[in-house]
């Protein structure tokens, strides 16, 4: 159930163009109830095509020991 609440409230991020970019145990909160919550949003990203770097570069915000080899090589 922790699982699919968490990719709930992801789709529904991504479906309003924003990326969440640092889930870790510590964004994780399941309530008295164990009801999952996604905290944190705080390095969240916007996804806009209009605001992008002609360049391709994009600025890198992740937590190291749970980001992905394709965040930490860029």
């Amino acid at each position: 159930r922790l699982v699919l609440e968490l990719c709930d409230a992801l789709e529904y991020a991504h479906a309003n163009l924003i990326v969440h970019r640092d889930i870790k145990p510590g964004n994780v909160l399941v309530t008295s109830e164990g009801r999952t919550k996604l905290l944190d949003f705080g390095v969240a990203a916007l996804l806009r095509v209009a605001e992008a770097r002609p360049d391709g570069s994009h600025t890198q915000v992740f937590t190291p020991a749970y980001a992905s080899p394709e965040q930490v090589r860029g």
